[in-house]
């Protein structure tokens, strides 16, 4: 059997080699494959908005909206590059994986449950956004404002399903 000795490489030479394998920059999240899943739920109506992308496919963004009077709504489409950028940026900033991540559960008070799970390929995370602190300014704040807005687009109104 031949040792790295034998060959006139020693231990120490290759101990740096080791060393970068193992420190190799791990892929950034969101860039190769994610999921952002938002549920807004209440006696009012029930909302799911789903942005995917799989193996650095598009990005594909599907609505589903009941309202309690309304008539079912479901919109599909694919982002745009730069719709990409600006989201993958906000779930960046908005550290999903880090902090606070419970909420609370006030449908029985005419208010909404709404929940916010997201996948980076790697972890998951589910986050309550509803009477959550974390979601009441900055970045988290941010990125449920523009998320509830894309829900508000495709279904055409300016409330949502849920009576807030």
């Amino acid at each position: 059997m031949r040792t790295a000795n034998s060959r006139g490489l020693s231990l120490a030479a290759l101990l740096p080699l080791i060393s970068c394998a193992l420190q190799a920059a791990p892929p950034q999240p969101y860039s190769r494959q994610f999921r952002v899943h938002l549920v807004d739920d209440s006696a009012w109506g029930h909302c799911e908005l789903e942005i995917s992308r799989w193996e650095g496919g598009p990005v594909k963004e599907t609505v589903q909206c009941r309202n309690e009077d309304g008539p079912y709504h479901k919109g599909d489409r694919v982002l745009s590059s730069q719709d990409v950028s600006s989201l993958t940026a906000a779930l960046h900033e908005a550290k999903l994986f880090e902090g606070q991540f419970w909420g609370a559960d006030l449908r029985g008070l005419d208010a909404a449950l709404v929940s916010l799970t997201v996948d980076d390929g790697a972890r998951v995370a589910t986050v309550i956004a509803s009477s959550n602190p974390t979601f009441e300014g900055g970045a988290r704040q941010l990125l449920l404002t523009d998320l509830v807005g894309r829900v508000r687009r495709s279904i055409g109104t300016s409330s949502g399903p849920t009576k807030r």
